[in-house]
């Protein structure tokens, strides 16, 4: 498969993310900043790391989980899906623990997608939060070498 399919559950925003999406210079300091130090230690930074903005999280060969934080603070919850097995279960963890009201997205679409869910106002979160959430899903797809 050569797409990721992107949802933001808080607006119900639905996107295929593709190779053409993602700058590989980008997504390699995402593999650096953000996947390598989740998988090692299950905390990573989603910036820069003199930035406030945190990562913790978990990856596993069919899928990944991530919280953002700034300054410690939470704001928003990342997860990725590669293979039918974990659908199911990871799509309800991330609609089910919101807190306020979603909309009715409807089922998980087919492996491999990304959900994103925030929990802070929308004008809180940093500018660059789907475009991160996007490389992270696509970098879990494409793994090649880490």
């Amino acid at each position: 498969m050569s797409y990721v399919v992107y949802t933001v559950l808080n607006d119900g925003i639905r996107e295929r993310v593709t190779h053409e999406d993602c700058d590989a210079c980008e997504q390699a300091g995402i593999i650096d900043r953000t996947l390598l130090p989740v998988l090692n230690t299950g905390k990573g930074w989603a910036d820069s790391r003199r930035s406030g903005y945190s990562v913790t999280g978990e990856i596993k060969a069919n899928a990944a989980t991530f919280q953002l934080l700034d300054e410690g603070v939470p704001v928003a919850v990342l997860a990725v899906c590669l293979k039918a097995k974990a659908s199911a279960g990871l799509w309800r963890w991330i609609t089910a623990h919101a807190q306020a009201q979603l909309p009715d997205v409807g089922e998980a679409p087919p492996p491999a997608w990304a959900a994103l869910r925030y929990g802070v106002p929308e004008a809180a979160l940093p500018s660059w939060l789907d475009w991160w959430a996007k490389h992270v899903a696509f970098a879990l797809l494409t793994r090649e070498g880490w």
